[in-house]
């Protein structure tokens, strides 16, 4: 049990110094030795747990993905209107880009890996409009968004509002 803990410890320290490099250097100018030495890890136990650097970046990017989606959690209850919880979402987006350098290395590296995806493939940009289409759809059955808006439309302007926000 002691060795599992100590592999979880050492995998959360790749994941950490991973996050750190690729937001100060970009995902091209990274390189695992760079990663190693913030990680304060061995190229084996780097190894260990990730195959290249591709499949690290898409760790991080689930990583983050899963921080921003917890965080996010309490405003997509059914309690809450839709329009109050798209604003909240642009707060905590904009809150923790700039505090957590997880979600702040998602977002810089779905941009430069390109096809938005994490480890198990899943396109994140995709996942997000859909989720601000609901939303916006809520919204509009709410009275809150005028009946004649398309949900699709809201959405995407609302993730280029909090992209711009956030940049």
């Amino acid at each position: 049990m002691a060795r599992q803990a100590r592999a979880e410890l050492t995998r959360d320290a790749v994941l950490n110094g991973a996050a750190e490099v690729f937001l100060r250097l970009g995902y091209a100018n990274a390189s695992l030795i760079d990663i190693m030495t913030q990680a304060n890890v061995t190229k084996g136990a780097l190894y260990f747990h990730f195959g290249s650097k591709e499949e690290l970046a898409r760790a991080v990017v689930d990583l983050g993905n899963e921080r921003l989606r917890a965080a996010c959690a309490g405003l997509l209850e059914p309690t809450v209107p839709a329009l109050e919880a798209a604003i909240g979402i642009s707060y905590l987006v904009a809150d923790l880009a700039t505090r957590d350098p997880m979600v702040a290395a998602m977002f810089n590296l779905s941009r430069q890996i390109g096809n938005f995806q994490g480890t198990n493939e899943e396109n994140i940009v995709v996942r997000w409009l859909d989720g601000h289409a609901a939303l916006a759809k809520r919204a509009i059955d709410e009275g809150d968004l005028l009946p004649d808006l398309d949900a699709a439309s809201v959405s995407r302007i609302w993730i280029e509002m909090t992209s711009g926000v956030r940049a």
